[in-house]
């Protein structure tokens, strides 16, 4: 295809940015300690489906990786089954992610200077940092110990009739074995207007986890430390403390 013109040409490179950007943060990571605030945007917008997690060795070291059944989600031929990886249950959803407040600030700083600089809020006595994300995410979670992760969301279905009736606090405590997820719907509420909008622009959860489950190959850590589906978070403290968020969580 020719693209022809500036005005075509420019918002071509918008759309292949945009493209790029959702491909870069396109799932919800968490890590000890951190809280996402979120909405789930569809009940339709949601798969149970199963994973594989396995390890592969690179210059770099060992990384450990997870990768979506084909089995499962298709019915074709699964290479990790065929040699005996038992795939775990996963629910994978499309969301709304207002912000996500962080244990650590960002990362990026470690190396670019330059990047985006979280703000500093105080809660219960605590310095945290605010991750403003305010777009489509997909969230994907194990079932949880015993369970707990299934029984609580189809409670809220069997509850509430649906999950879209208000926003949630999402939380892992934790690292490796030893980590809790949980979810805590906050009172119902409307729709914002900038839900609505991302929604008419976001995929299908097929178009995710189906269409593109080659790409959906997800890298989870390059060492054996206390790392999972997390990024790895610096230790760099800021000293601007005195602002006090309305409402953080």
């Amino acid at each position: 295809m020719v693209i022809k013109g500036l005005k075509e040409i420019q918002e071509k490179s918008a759309e292949i940015e945009m493209m790029a950007n959702q491909s870069r943060m396109q799932y919800v990571y968490l890590g000890d300690g951190d809280t996402a605030i979120i909405r789930f945007i569809d009940d339709n917008e949601m798969i149970q489906t199963k994973m594989h997690e396995y390890e592969e060795m690179s210059p770099q070291g060992k990384k450990y990786r997870k990768t979506y059944c084909s089995d499962n989600l298709t019915g074709s031929p699964c290479k990790w089954c065929a040699v005996g990886n038992i795939p775990k249950n996963v629910y994978v959803f499309l969301t709304y992610v207002y912000h996500v407040i962080r244990k650590n600030q960002n990362p990026a700083l470690n190396s670019n200077p330059e990047a985006a600089k979280w703000e500093v809020v105080k809660s219960g006595g605590k310095v945290l940092y605010k991750e403003e994300v305010n777009g489509i995410r997909i969230l994907r979670t194990k079932w949880g110990r015993d369970g707990y992760i299934k029984t609580t969301i189809l409670g809220f279905v069997e509850e509430h009739g649906t999950l879209c009736d208000r926003d949630y606090r999402f939380s892992r405590a934790g690292l490796s074995l030893k980590t809790t997820y949980n979810f805590v719907p906050k009172d119902p509420s409307p729709e914002s207007a900038e839900v609505t909008q991302a929604k008419v622009d976001a995929p299908s959860i097929e178009e995710v986890v189906i269409g593109n489950k080659d790409k959906n190959t997800q890298k989870i850590s390059e060492d054996n430390s206390n790392k999972e589906v997390e990024d790895i978070f610096g230790n760099s403290e800021d000293t601007d403390t005195d602002k006090e968020p309305e409402d953080l969580f």
